[in-house]
């Protein structure tokens, strides 16, 4: 796989959250995790188009800042899932479906801090430049 699709991902990561605070003129506060997202998910988005553009600094690599990003977004997701379901409990189907996304995002979240400590567990050379 081509590195440079993480900053395709991280491009969609920094246009869709700043077009909606565009669009409505200020930024969501449903609640705070809401709001957090708002920044969290386009500091994660430079994040990832850094890693896809193959950017180094210092000892920090380029698979340092997608795993960055993928723990960033991943555990943001999580937290927003563990709070819808606390708000509303009753639901199942949407209970059931978030715990299922927030269990994905999790695994996300630990791929990335994977990659973050130097990818003992994955190949990140099958990653092409």
């Amino acid at each position: 796989m081509n590195r440079r699709w993480f900053a395709v991902l991280g491009a969609g990561f920094l246009i869709v959250p700043v077009s909606i605070i565009v669009a409505l003129g200020t930024v969501p506060t449903k609640n705070a995790i809401v709001t957090a997202g708002f920044v969290l998910v386009p500091l994660s988005g430079i994040l990832s188009v850094l890693g896809g553009l193959d950017v180094s600094r210092g000892n920090f690599e380029w698979y340092q800042f997608v795993g960055l990003s993928n723990a960033m977004f991943g555990f943001w997701f999580v937290a927003y899932a563990i709070s819808s379901i606390l708000a509303d409990p009753s639901e199942f189907s949407s209970v059931f479906s978030l715990a299922t996304v927030g269990l994905g995002c999790l695994s996300l979240a630990l791929i990335g801090i994977d990659w973050l400590i130097g990818a003992p567990h994955f190949d990140i050379e099958t990653y092409e430049g």
